[in-house]
């Protein structure tokens, strides 16, 4: 399977996680996350498959900002992500490389990037942070917090 293929079915199988109602990890939130990492690795010695795919499932699991396992959502999004992975034909040693960028790209983790590709998703998932969609994103996360005392 090419992969585009592997990529758009990825895609169609992880919109229903980013389905819960936070728009600031929604689906287009994996959209501007994956522009911004395509941006990124312009010019660079990267392996796009394994990008890509970490930034399509990176929020998979969404824990609110103040839940006590919050700084394991990512590992968490990792370990979730293997059966998708595999029913989307990608190989053991190619999810196993995803599943560590998508443990990697989280900041609040305070764990140093091990590869480009989680440097990368880093950036690119701290750059939709900022701006307009920042402050929305901001916004909307306070409120949902609030809205749950």
């Amino acid at each position: 399977m090419s992969l585009m293929n592997r990529l758009s079915s990825l895609f169609e199988k992880a919109k229903i996680f980013y389905s819960h109602g936070d728009p600031s990890h929604n689906i287009s939130h994996v959209e501007r996350v994956m522009k911004n990492c395509s941006w990124l690795a312009e010019n660079q010695t990267v392996r796009l498959d394994i990008l890509l795919a970490a930034a399509i499932l990176h929020d998979i699991v969404n824990l609110p900002k103040n839940h006590p396992e919050r700084l394991q959502a990512s590992a968490m999004a990792a370990t979730k992500s293997k059966s998708i992975l595999i029913e989307c034909g990608f190989l053991e040693n190619e999810i196993e490389d995803i599943g560590i960028v998508i443990t990697e790209h989280s900041y609040s983790l305070g764990k140093k990037p091990s590869t480009i590709e989680s440097k990368i998703l880093q950036d690119a998932d701290k750059l939709d942070a900022l701006g307009a969609i920042g402050i929305m994103r901001v916004v909307t996360c306070g409120s949902q917090m609030r809205s749950n005392y």
